[in-house]
């Protein structure tokens, strides 16, 4: 199945909305766990430059989404628990960073995330 911006970005939404109704110790929890992946790549890439950043782009998405099926394992049922939330969502922010760079999505789509992101979690 093909994800399109749309379709993309009204999940990534509905997941944000989840977590601003999460009670504020979950919230804490979903933002420390979206604030060390991206760190952990903006680090890499001031460390060692835009290809090191893409390789740990690509090893965040796996691991958030390797996370976010082990929540399921756990009994998480989607978007209101929050470890599945906080995985959920940087997939999708790795996704879409990886996505811009192959021209599948846009480079718009891209930097609203980062910036979303930040503003709810900062």
């Amino acid at each position: 199945m093909q994800v399109t911006e749309v379709t993309w970005e009204a999940e990534f939404q509905a997941t944000l909305d989840a977590v601003r109704s999460m009670d504020p110790f979950l919230q804490k929890e979903v933002a420390k766990y979206v604030y060390d992946r991206m760190y952990f790549v903006a680090a890499r890439r001031r460390l060692e430059g835009i290809a090191a950043e893409l390789d740990a782009v690509r090893a965040v998405a796996i691991a958030a989404t390797e996370d976010r099926h082990e929540a399921l394992t756990h009994g998480a049922s989607g978007r209101d628990d929050p470890s599945w939330a906080a995985a959920a969502l940087i997939e999708s922010w790795a996704l879409a960073k990886l996505g811009a760079t192959q021209g599948k999505f846009s480079r718009t789509l891209a930097e609203s995330t980062d910036r979303e992101l930040g503003r709810v979690f900062s």
